[in-house]
């Protein structure tokens, strides 16, 4: 979850062996065809063998019904945060336990909406149920999901989406990279979406 930041993860350098037990159409991986990743397993056998979740051999990890989706477009964010981690993944990166993701329509779309300041404010004022110390604090599923997500008008998309995309490619480039003028741009547009009032404004960017 350390590794994901806003707009952008910061590989650690990490790599998992996925010897995964078959999902849909694809067959399960044959641990004998990865002479290296056999070798290294065998270490460990005695303790693989006595794991509950495990597939057909005690190479393989347990099956996972949603194993597909992380080769999929998704937005991924910590569970635990101090700020608003959401990070647009093209399928590149699998997620461990301290992390969620979405899979669907319109990722780009949500990963503005919801890194933004105001999504943000609403989120930690009236929606998290959980609170960590003085500034940490829970991105809960069922507590993400009653957030009031404003649909944007079609013809605005691809504003918003070109923006978002700015961002994206500049954090890739460069995690340290200043994107505090697209962001804010990102923040003007929003507050036009829910139609705040200059007061209102005051009082999130407060």
């Amino acid at each position: 979850g350390r590794d994901v930041n806003r707009y952008h993860a910061k590989w650690a350098k990490l790599w998992l062996i996925d010897t995964h037990n078959g999902y849909g159409d694809v067959p399960a991986i044959n641990v004998n065809e990865y002479g290296a990743v056999k070798i290294h397993l065998d270490r460990f056998y005695s303790r693989l063998a006595k794991r509950r979740s495990k597939g057909s051999t005690p190479y393989h990890l347990g099956s996972c019904a949603y194993h597909a989706a992380f080769e999929d477009a998704k937005v991924v964010y910590p569970e635990t945060a101090q700020a608003a981690n959401f990070f647009y993944d093209d399928g590149e990166y699998f997620i461990e336990k301290t992390c969620f993701m979405i899979t669907g329509s319109d990722l780009k779309i949500l990963v503005g909406l919801l890194s933004s300041t105001l999504l943000t404010f609403a989120y930690k004022r009236f929606y998290c149920g959980t609170v960590l110390g003085k500034k940490g604090y829970q991105y809960n599923k069922h507590a993400l999901e009653t957030l009031p997500v404003v649909q944007i008008p079609v013809a605005e998309q691809a504003t918003f989406i070109a923006l978002v995309d700015q961002i994206l490619a500049a954090k890739k480039a460069d995690p340290d990279a200043d994107t505090s003028d697209l962001e804010k741009a990102i923040d003007t547009f929003v507050y036009g979406l829910y139609n705040l009032t200059p007061e209102e404004i005051g009082i999130v960017d407060g």
